[in-house]
């Protein structure tokens, strides 16, 4: 049985924390933050542990969920004790290299970590990039509680930054065009509520069968896109609205940000 820290609670660990405690994954989940009586309530809530002391909860596990805002990890206190073995630590925190983590925890245990809003339905794309000289014992661990939250794909900390723009940020994207697939139905007169409905079921539908079917996605549209059909128009008017560049510079976008962020 593994222990599980998580240092900070975050809209994002309050999305991982019930994914992995209902997950099966044989382990123990603690967490702690600064204020208290929410910490309580939420530990009272879920069924897990909660440790008012950053330090105390360090030295008590053996992997932390570093789950804090960037701008807060020079003021974390995380000393060990005498004899206190050094925890797996995998880091949430957005725009924060190996480098820096390394220099601010004093070790070399320690994995990026990108997941994204889905993880509260264990539904998240994640991407995790771990650092030089990590067993790969600690890698498989990671990767087997990353899994809980949904998929885990492992790439080196560049390959992080970059898909990060996409798996991180595109859930917004994908709103976006859920909402606006929505909008269209209901300027035709379908009632808001059933339209969300049919534009959501239809976005992951489609998103199931790719990943079911590891074909590659302009076959899959090709197969429902008969010539003359209705299908092709949509697609005809899709390629004059700019959809397809569109969303390749929102990626571009978003991925120069975080280098700016990196800065």
């Amino acid at each position: 049985m593994k222990n599980i820290g998580f240092i900070g609670c975050g809209a994002m660990a309050q999305a991982m924390m019930p994914a992995i405690k209902t997950s099966g994954l044989d382990c123990t989940l603690a967490f702690s933050q600064r204020n208290r009586d929410h910490g309580r309530a939420f530990a009272d809530r879920l069924g897990v542990r909660f440790v008012p002391n950053n330090s105390d909860l360090y030295g008590q596990v053996d992997v932390v969920v570093l789950a804090v805002k960037p701008q807060q990890l020079a003021d974390l206190d995380l000393a060990l004790a005498p004899g206190q073995e050094t925890p797996l630590v995998l880091s949430l925190l957005a725009g924060t290299p190996l480098g820096q983590l390394r220099q601010a925890l004093g070790h070399d245990r320690l994995i990026r970590v990108m997941p994204n809003v889905a993880a509260s339905v264990a539904a998240s794309m994640t991407v995790m990039a771990a650092g030089p000289g990590l067993s790969q014992e600690d890698i498989d661990l990671a990767k087997r509680i990353l899994d809980t939250i949904g998929r885990t794909v492992i790439l080196d900390e560049e390959g992080l930054d970059k898909a990060g723009a996409l798996n991180g940020c595109g859930p917004a994207f994908f709103f976006q065009i859920m909402e606006a697939c929505a909008d269209a139905l209901v300027a035709l007169g379908i009632p808001r509520a059933i339209s969300y409905e049919i534009a959501a079921q239809t976005m992951k539908g489609s998103a199931d069968l790719a990943l079911a079917d590891q074909t590659h996605p302009a076959v899959l549209k090709d197969k429902v896109t008969s010539p003359g059909g209705t299908t092709i128009a949509g697609v005809c008017a899709m390629e004059k609205a700019g959809v397809r560049s569109g969303l390749i510079e929102a990626i571009l976008a978003s991925y120069g940000r975080t280098k700016e962020m990196s800065q």
